[in-house]
């Protein structure tokens, strides 16, 4: 690793609002002066050791069924409540109920989109995040059995199954993938906004991809409560040039970096697995600022609260403003893709790895050079998905280059944040006037 045990010169970790605990109030280091060692301005609240805190940052609240019908909203506890038991010691969740216009409600009145705020109540004295959860009222239970299967349903030539056996075979296909759906589809964590979704659009509306995916208006209905709560700033960490003090007048490019699923929670130690601030973390130095937030448990990646994140940074810190990029791993990947395609014009380059975009969006990511990575051998997020977005970036014209390892699997970041060439051309890339 290139300038391993470097002493990292300025770090700093902030909660915003961008105020730290300092005695001049200020959260960055005064002209001249070097922070040798990161300071931590999280608030002095009891904390367990940090393996017992990721678990907590794991756990899952689960309503049963999120997708349900009837005059009462159902249960929820966590996914492991022995597990959550010990970690927790006695626990009480405490949802909150929202209709589909962000009102409050006791009880759900009509069928379409809710979202309940559940609150976690414990016996160790941690302050834990409320967790968001989508729900979904149906009109009545689904009747499977009048769900028409039988009929068009391919499989793909890997099966190994002949065409023409496909097409004769289609009642016993139908079948089985009907049960599947009679045990799975309810249960499936995207259900709920999946329904929701396709409730709030009419026909003739736009495919639910890219900017209007289900996820993606997800995020955006949750976002007006988040407001309310006051949880629109992600807690992130800030890396600083080492040079940064000593040139007061400069300014100096922003990286944007988005972690995958695994490290989101409330310990911002979390975000030093991977990726740059893991590079930072063993003593690498750049030659740029470090933005990595941490996304809370159980979320998903918010593009207006990214947004909103660089716009508080670039008020406290001297960004130049015309080279921001933005890059991600996996759910970070994901990410990297929705917010540029939602706000295009705010950045210079963007650099997914091993996530997927929606070729939907092509016309509004032309204009914004890329550099897309992924192993070829990925289980958890197929390498079809970046080839999909590169073939189709090139057919618009777009300055995209594609890295496809052969030899790797979903861990394709190792290999691409190790690579020096990687900044090199960042930091090259300047916004287009």
């Amino acid at each position: 690793m290139p300038n391993r045990g470097i002493r990292l010169i300025a770090v700093i970790l902030i909660a915003l609002p961008l105020v730290a605990a300092g005695a001049d109030g200020n959260d960055r280091p005064p002209a001249g002066h070097d922070v040798s060692q990161p300071t931590d301005i999280t608030p002095a609240t009891p904390q367990p050791d940090p393996q017992r805190l990721h678990a907590i940052g794991d756990l899952e609240v689960r309503f049963k069924p999120a997708v349900f019908s009837g005059d009462a909203f159902p249960s929820c506890d966590f996914d492991h409540p022995d597990t959550a038991a010990r970690l927790l010691g006695h626990y009480t969740l405490k949802p909150r109920f929202f209709d589909a216009d962000h009102n409050p409600v006791e009880k759900p009145t009509r069928p379409g989109r809710y979202g309940a705020i559940v609150a976690i109540e414990n016996d160790t004295r941690l302050s834990i995040p409320p967790r968001l959860v989508t729900l979904f009222k149906q009109a009545a239970p689904i009747a499977w059995e009048q769900a028409n299967l039988a009929t068009g349903i391919t499989l793909p030539p890997q099966a190994g199954v002949n065409a023409a056996v496909i097409k004769e075979q289609q009642d016993a296909l139908g079948s089985s993938i009907q049960s599947i759906l009679t045990e799975r589809f309810l249960a499936d964590t995207d259900t709920p906004l999946l329904l929701a979704a396709m409730s709030e659009v009419k026909p003739g509306g736009p495919k639910l991809a890219g900017l209007n995916s289900i996820w993606a208006r997800d995020q955006r209905w949750w976002y007006p409560l988040k407001e309310k709560m006051g949880r629109t700033d992600y807690p992130c960490l800030i890396d600083l040039p080492p040079d940064y003090a000593l040139n007061p007048g400069q300014r100096y490019p922003l990286l944007l970096f988005l972690h995958g699923s695994g490290e989101r929670g409330s310990d911002t130690k979390r975000v030093r697995k991977h990726g740059p601030p893991s590079l930072v973390k063993e003593g690498r130095r750049f030659p740029f600022v470090l933005l990595s937030p941490q996304c809370p448990a159980g979320e998903w990646w918010s593009a207006r609260q990214l947004v909103n994140l660089i716009q508080r940074v670039e008020q406290e810190y001297r960004i130049d403003a015309d080279r921001i990029w933005v890059t991600g791993l996996s759910m970070g990947g994901y990410g990297t893709w929705e917010l540029a395609a939602e706000y295009p014009e705010s950045f210079a380059a963007i650099v997914p790895i091993c996530g997927a975009g929606s070729t939907e969006d092509v016309d509004r990511l032309k204009t914004l050079p890329a550099w897309v990575f992924h192993g070829q051998r990925d289980p958890a997020v197929p390498s079809r998905y970046s080839i999909e977005m590169v073939d189709a970036l090139k057919k618009a014209g777009a300055n995209v280059t594609f890295t496809l390892y052969p030899d790797l699997g979903h861990d394709c970041w190792t290999a691409t944040y190790a690579n020096d060439a990687l900044y090199a051309w960042l930091m090259k890339q300047h916004r287009a006037p």
